[in-house]
């Protein structure tokens, strides 16, 4: 069989009454027959090949994990397994928007020779409103890879179950990847109340993730000899999206507690990279501020900002 251009990675678990649209959106696209799936099953109540046998037209493989790993390290072994040229993630409660979504992402990459093509997408509100994305480096919706750039330079997820999709980012943009933008929706992020980052409070339940995946990056990309101006740039957008949760958490007057335990972790963080990197200071902080993504949507918004950025930078210094 002919090798197929595109591996699109599903991790799945116990998306049984979802996966059936997710796999739908892909058998309607343009250019379905230069499309691999591979589903990755981590360790779900019920197997999915009930389901994936009713699109026995797709190009369907499951891998299932001997035990849960959650979703990065599901779409890591994904991309373990693949021996397609590109690959993209579907989450298994999302879906694809447009029949032409997936060639078009393929039709740039080849025609930019790039390494990453970014891509627009919709994130389904609880309200069932819709938010546009655009040309968001955060999440891995909408985004195609060039399977050898990834190998080559061994850019992995990290195994925390939050936040590491940004993390994986970072590191691909660190590494050189040349990236393309399209403006055009692909993708269509579903509101599934119980999912991971939407079930209860995921500020308070995968915050800590978030910091971690932070630490991840810096560690990663110093092992990895990149400029150091580079390095101090990611360093001072965390610093400064840090701020914009420990503003979010007071706007909507989380437990002293947990704002305490919260700065507490940012501190470390930032005594650990002061001796590593660079010490910040104020001046570096403003300068980087309305260049953060979290910022500018916590202004758009309209969350009033607690605490002052001089004020942060005081309250995390004293911790040091």
């Amino acid at each position: 069989m002919k090798q197929k251009s595109v591996n699109i990675i599903i991790p799945a678990y116990n998306a049984h009454e979802t996966i059936g649209q997710t796999l739908a959106s892909i058998a309607m696209q343009d250019n379905v027959d230069d499309i691999a799936i591979t589903v990755v099953d981590d360790c779900s109540k019920e197997r999915y090949e009930e389901i994936t046998k009713k699109y026995e037209m797709l190009n369907i493989k499951c891998i299932r994990n001997e035990k849960n790993i959650g979703c990065g390290q599901s779409r890591q072994v994904g991309i373990d397994h693949c021996r397609s040229k590109y690959f993209m993630f579907l989450d298994a409660d999302d879906c694809l928007i447009h029949p032409n979504g997936v060639a078009c992402l393929l039709n740039t990459i080849i025609e930019h020779k790039a390494d990453v093509v970014i891509s627009n997408f919709y994130e389904e509100l609880e309200n069932g409103d819709y938010f546009l994305h655009e040309k968001d480096d955060v999440w891995m919706h909408g985004k195609l890879f060039r399977t050898s750039f990834i190998k080559k330079h061994n850019v992995r997820f990290s195994d925390t179950r939050a936040n590491e999709d940004h993390a994986f980012n970072i590191i691909v943009s660190q590494c050189g990847a040349k990236r393309v933008s399209v403006d055009y929706v692909t993708y269509l992020w579903k509101n599934n109340p119980n999912s991971i980052m939407r079930a209860g409070n995921a500020y308070i339940n995968y915050i800590d993730q978030f910091i971690e995946n932070a630490h991840y990056t810096l560690d990663d990309l110093l092992s990895r000899g990149i400029k150091i101006n580079n390095i101090i740039e990611v360093y001072l957008q965390y610093y400064i999206t840090m701020y914009g949760y420990c503003n979010i958490f007071l706007a909507h007057q989380y437990e002293e507690e947990f704002v305490d335990k919260y700065l507490s972790l940012v501190s470390t963080f930032v005594r650990k990279f002061n001796d590593k990197i660079t010490k910040i200071d104020y001046n570096m902080c403003s300068d980087a501020f309305y260049e953060n993504t979290l910022i500018n949507t916590c202004l758009d918004n309209r969350i009033v900002f607690r605490e002052s950025l001089q004020s942060y930078f005081n309250i995390i210094e004293s911790k040091i």
